[in-house]
């Protein structure tokens, strides 16, 4: 299964794109994550339809919504692959991985995704 996956709620500048690129790869799911300009973030994902439920299972984190350093997930919506709003992207990175709308080398976005793993540490 293909799908295109819309998170909204307290996502972006917290860590979850690290926390859905970790359960991805141990997932083994192709695809990545990336923020959008609204707030939610943007993730595609390539793997069996159970896979991808358990994924969207493991990603709906309910954390505190009042609390800006808490990870909650308010809803997520689903494009599988042939739906109207589904766009294929060029290429199906695996392991899973970020788009950061950057170009940064290795060493940087290593140490970006290490700064966002230790955020969701501390607001646990």
């Amino acid at each position: 299964m293909k799908a295109k996956i819309i998170a909204f709620g307290n996502l972006q500048a917290i860590g979850f794109r690290t926390y859905a690129k970790l359960i991805a790869k141990r997932l083994q799911i192709k695809g990545y994550a990336k923020n959008r300009d609204d707030g939610s973030v943007e993730i595609y994902a390539n793997a069996p339809k159970r896979v991808i439920e358990k994924f969207l299972q493991r990603i709906n984190v309910k954390g505190d919504k009042d609390n800006i350093l808490s990870l909650h997930v308010e809803a997520t919506t689903v494009y599988p692959e042939g739906h109207k709003n589904y766009l294929a992207p060029i290429t199906w990175p695996f392991p899973f991985d970020i788009h950061y709308g950057a170009c940064f080398s290795t060493g940087t976005r290593e140490l970006i995704e290490a700064k966002e793993a230790q955020l969701l540490i501390l607001a646990e």
